[in-house]
């Protein structure tokens, strides 16, 4: 929960709804997630796109994010301060803001 930025009045949740979760079926997300390659028609995608990687993110996550934009013309990446993994828990106006402004609104 933390390593994830699950704030702290959302802890006890947290922590019930992964009690649920079987061992067998974190094993698979996590090598899953591990295993991501972006798909080819990524850089064919029309539209643009706002990366987001928390400063606090693990090296290795700023530098899938720098990739994911540098593989779609005309996105771009941003490093949040102060967020890690936890950018709409953290930043929830950041985010709302990204999503109306590539909505048009």
């Amino acid at each position: 929960a933390r390593q994830l930025g699950v704030l702290e009045e959302l802890v006890p949740d947290y922590l019930r709804d992964s009690a649920v979760v079987s061992r067998q079926t974190l094993v698979t997300s996590v090598a899953e997630n591990l295993d991501f390659r972006l798909p080819s028609a990524w850089s064919a995608f029309p539209g643009t796109a706002v990366v987001l990687a928390g400063a606090r993110e693990r090296p290795v996550m700023r530098a899938s994010a720098r990739a994911t934009g540098d593989a779609l013309p005309g996105s771009t990446v941003q490093v949040v301060p102060e967020c890690g993994h936890d950018i709409p828990f953290r930043r929830p106006d950041l985010v709302a803001d990204l999503c109306l402004s590539l909505l048009g609104g």
